[in-house]
């Protein structure tokens, strides 16, 4: 570790800025956050693979054919399908976003989204961002029937999630390859606008294939659509012509001059991660730097925060991380990460995407008034 961290501590310790609460992102969206919809998918069997004593799921992808030898017509795609499509309800205690440093008070807040049954038993697939910080979760499948879910685990950089539910004989989705998609080719999206709306059918066609977004500072490549997506349609599904599911929805485009442009992760991306979640809770591989960052990048928002300089700001440290160790706190400014410079957070994130486990990473840090430079170890991202 560089010495000159030293230096940031000691200032650190002479000024305490009253620091922020965490911004989401325009364009991602729940039921009471208008932007970015969404939803994933899944499928109707689970196979084992066995591989060093270890037995991991492998989710099967149907045939692209529908079972009459021919494409179904939209009721009927309906018809095979909505029964695997639930709304979410989560409930979430935050913290004032006013100087929430020194101001303790809690709130809760809710929220709503979508999900699709993965498996029989209970196992469904929703976004990362409609359960993220949620201390509740609730689940309504399609015969109107209640349960209280548990959160198996998140993948915030293809923004998905599991969830699971105690049931059994459920309706799971089958599903298909995005892969095989062209643009023009018909979509049905089915998912719950408003958090009230559950069970709502929109159709369109695939806009685009492999466009690449940025949500929250993680980019992705996605399908564009142009099927009516509102808030709440997150983790909701996007099937294909034979009902079969390509894609989760988890965007849309939001603006006054914006019309007709959502966006879904593609079930050829999502497939791995849903059955790693499953496995192990977690996707292998991912590397994490400790940090949780914020972007201060106008006067407006630094105002609201109280903060006096644009920045990205580090908003919080996990705790017993290598990030910790290394002295670095909630309220520093990043500079520059492997000497590069940092001016916002997805320009932190795109260097530490080409690292692996193990991997040093060097952090520049600010606290106002002086800089300093750690060195660590980046760690596997549970």
């Amino acid at each position: 570790m560089d010495n000159n961290i030293d230096n940031v501590n000691k200032s650190d310790k002479k000024r305490r800025t009253a620091i922020f609460a965490l911004i989401v992102a325009a364009m991602m969206i729940t039921s009471t956050v208008l932007g970015f919809v969404g939803g994933f998918a899944a499928n109707k069997f689970l196979g084992s693979n066995k591989a060093d004593g270890v037995t991991t799921t492998s989710i099967p992808v149907a045939s692209t054919t529908s079972t009459d030898g021919g494409n179904m017509n939209v009721s009927n795609v309906v018809k095979s399908v909505k029964n695997s499509v639930v709304s979410i309800e989560c409930e979430s205690q935050s913290q004032s976003q006013v100087n929430p440093l020194y101001d303790n008070g809690n709130s809760t807040s809710k929220s709503a989204g979508s999900g699709v049954i993965v498996t029989t038993d209970g196992y469904i697939v929703t976004n990362n961002h409609v359960v993220d910080g949620a201390s509740k979760i609730t689940v309504k499948t399609a015969d109107e029937k209640s349960y209280t879910a548990k959160l198996v685990g998140t993948d915030s950089e293809t923004d998905i999630a599991i969830i699971k539910i105690e049931a059994k004989g459920l309706k799971s989705a089958a599903f298909g390859k995005s892969s095989t998609l062209e643009v023009g080719d018909e979509i049905v999206a089915i998912g719950n606008p408003l958090g009230e709306l559950s069970g709502t059918v929109t159709n369109g066609i695939v806009s685009a294939l492999s466009r690449e977004v940025t949500i929250e500072n993680e980019t992705m490549n996605l399908i564009q659509t142009n099927a009516s997506i509102n808030s709440g349609n997150s983790g909701g599904g996007l099937f294909d012509k034979n009902g079969l599911l390509v894609g989760v929805v988890n965007a849309k485009a939001a603006g006054n001059n914006v019309e007709g442009i959502g966006f879904a992760i593609p079930i050829d991306t999502a497939k791995n991660v849903i059955e790693q979640i499953m496995d192990y809770g977690y996707v292998k591989g991912r590397v994490t730097s400790g940090l949780t960052l914020i972007d201060i990048l106008d006067e407006n928002t630094a105002r609201q925060y109280s903060v006096n300089e644009l920045g990205v700001y580090i908003y919080s440290v996990a705790d017993g991380s290598n990030a910790e160790k290394a002295g670095l706190k909630s309220g520093y400014i990043v500079k520059s990460v492997n000497g590069t410079k940092v001016e916002s957070a997805s320009d932190f994130k795109s260097v530490i995407k080409k690292l692996k486990v193990g991997d040093k990473i060097k952090v520049t840090v600010s606290n106002g008034m002086s800089e300093g430079s750690v060195e660590y170890k980046l760690s596997e991202k549970k």
